[in-house]
């Protein structure tokens, strides 16, 4: 039951921590990637 409820353990507090911080890292990644995209469009046009 316990695994089933990871908000409410304090124990898993640094794995939704990790999830958040990844998640943040896999939007920055992605957003990078559109700039570097854009700059190619732009030196091609």
């Amino acid at each position: 039951m316990l695994k089933n409820n990871p908000i409410t353990t304090p124990k898993n507090i640094p794995a939704n921590i990790e999830f958040l911080i990844s998640v943040i890292l896999f939007i920055c990644v992605i957003g990078i990637c559109k700039i570097f995209y854009e700059i190619k469009d732009n030196k091609v046009s």
